[in-house]
Order: C-alpha cells, then sequence, then structure tokens
C-alpha cells in the first residue's frame, strides 16, 4: 500500500528522529535520488539556533501521523500524539529549544 510521494527536497524518516517511534513502512525509490541523512545530535544545535525549524518539523510529522491514521486506522497511537503543539513541546523538551528563542 502506497502511503505516498516525496517530491525533491523532502524529506522522512522524522518520527524516529524527533519522537523514536518506528516507521510504519518502506521508503521505495522510484527513481534516482540523493538522500542525506542526519543524526539527531547533529539537529539540536540546528534546531536551538533556528527554533522554526522544530515548528515546521512538529507540523509535517502532525500532518503525516494524521494520514497514516486515516489510512491504516490499526496503525493509530492516538489522537493526543498528533497533535502539533504536543509533538512541538517534546522536540523543545528533547532539543532543549528555548520557547520563541527567548533564555529559559
Amino acid at each position: 500500500m502506497e502511503l505516498g510521494r516525496l517530491a525533491p527536497g523532502d524529506c522522512f524518516g522524522e518520527g524516529g528522529l524527533l519522537t523514536g517511534a518506528p516507521e510504519l513502512g518502506t521508503v521505495k525509490a522510484l527513481t534516482l535520488v540523493v538522500a542525506y541523512e542526519i543524526a539527531q545530535d547533529s539537529l539540536a544545535p540546528l534546531m536551538r539556533d533556528r527554533p522554526m525549524i522544530a515548528e515546521d518539523l512538529a507540523l509535517l510529522l502532525a500532518r503525516r501521523m494524521e494520514n497514516q491514521q486515516q489510512l491504516l486506522p490499526s496503525a493509530a497511537r492516538g489522537s493526543e500524539h498528533g497533535s502539533v503543539q504536543r509533538l512541538l513541546d517534546r522536540m523543545r523538551h528533547l532539543f532543549e529549544i528555548r520557547h520563541g528563542g527567548q533564555d529559559a
């Protein structure tokens, strides 16, 4: 079953990177692809310096989780995990990101 398609510049695997959750499927390239891996310890300083990245990733992850729940109801992880704000709060805590870029 196809869960989605990615376009140039898209990312995948953010669920595992940001929440530790396993991926529900396999990513398969239909054309030539150049992929870059970003380790959590490399992403953390970037997100601390640019908190908007965390907000964008939380929104992307919440949308993908919602899509997965619609396509695979048996794989639903609970709607509370898909909340953008809950995901963002978890990411801020995990990556030690200051809210709004202000000192804690």
